[in-house]
């Protein structure tokens, strides 16, 4: 009985060492892992958040812009023509609108030199940082929303971080 209940302890001793071994490899709940090859990954983001999307630029030369907001697919025509005359139906309030906004970057790794921030449209912004220094690790808030990517090698990005409607 003694040599039973032996087995079953070092047995359960063992399974709880491999658990907690493996658990330190795997990336924690909600972490995306991109394969290095392609230069990026995104690490997590805020639930609000629907998608972050990385794209590399032709042109030569590193940089990083990032559209951020609310995308806007089905855009109106709010023009009225009548008589050679054309008006816009939008009220000043509307068209004062800006896109979320990130109130606060957290540099991991790496550092960008000068930020410049865009009003795209009422819903989304253009943040263009340059001078950066790779590997570029940052962790960006709007309020309690975020998301924190990782760029591996230089090139000029594109990113397109997109709020859920």
């Amino acid at each position: 009985m003694k040599l039973i209940k032996l087995t079953a302890l070092s047995l359960l001793f063992s399974t709880l060492a491999w658990n907690a071994a493996s658990a330190e490899t795997r990336p924690a709940a909600g972490i995306s892992v991109t394969a290095d090859s392609t230069g990026y990954s995104l690490i997590r983001k805020s639930a609000k958040i629907e998608s972050v999307a990385f794209r590399k630029s032709k042109k030569k030369g590193s940089g990083l812009v990032i559209t951020f907001g609310e995308k806007v697919l089905n855009l109106q025509n709010n023009n009225i023509t009548s008589g050679n005359v054309t008006g816009n139906t939008k009220s000043a309030d509307r068209q004062n609108e800006k896109g979320p906004e990130f109130d606060r970057i957290d540099i991991v790794e790496g550092k960008y030199g000068d930020i410049r921030v865009e009003k795209k449209s009422g819903t989304e912004n253009i943040y263009t940082l340059t001078d950066l220094t790779f590997p570029l690790r940052l962790l960006m808030y709007s309020g309690t929303d975020f998301v924190e990517f990782k760029l591996t090698e230089p090139a000029k990005w594109i990113l397109d971080v997109n709020y859920k409607k």
